[in-house]
């Protein structure tokens, strides 16, 4: 690994904590779909036969699942609110504005490379270059802030 990967390891954690949070929301959120898509299957069947293998309490398994699966979503919300709060307070310290709107687009917005170029009217290797200056520049200040 080179140096510079090295000093900005930890810049890239810190800053990844909005991406980590959001990876979650969106999988609570397809355990969701699926619970509710599960919960909604109703089928009615008229027979003599008695009924095989079907288990009632699996409804309202299914139903404390969901409400479960929400409370979470809610907690993850909460996290991912509080991370963008403190990625935006470190993004504050770059002075560059262009840095600065790279790695916010970047690290607060989840975008990809892509847009964020298409966005900026620059080509991608340059969003590249602007990112790995702005990220060096940022782990230096919180190195020097964690000196304090």
């Amino acid at each position: 690994m080179g140096r510079k990967k090295k000093v900005t390891e930890d810049a890239r954690r810190l800053l990844g904590v909005v991406w980590e949070a959001q990876k979650e929301i969106d999988r609570l959120n397809n355990l969701k779909e699926k619970l509710k898509s599960q919960a909604e299957k109703v089928t009615t069947t008229y027979s003599d036969m008695p009924p095989g293998g079907h288990n009632p309490s699996s409804r309202s398994d299914t139903y404390d699942k969901l409400i479960d699966t929400e409370n979470k979503i809610g907690e993850a919300v909460h996290r991912w609110c509080n991370a963008i709060a403190e990625v935006q307070t470190v993004l504050s310290w770059v002075e560059d504005g262009r840095e600065r709107l790279v790695l916010e687009y970047r690290y607060v917005n989840c975008e990809d490379w892509i847009t964020i170029s298409f966005r900026l009217n620059y080509s991608v290797q340059h969003i590249y270059r602007i990112h790995g200056v702005a990220l060096y520049k940022l782990a230096m200040m919180l190195k020097k802030d964690e000196r304090k």
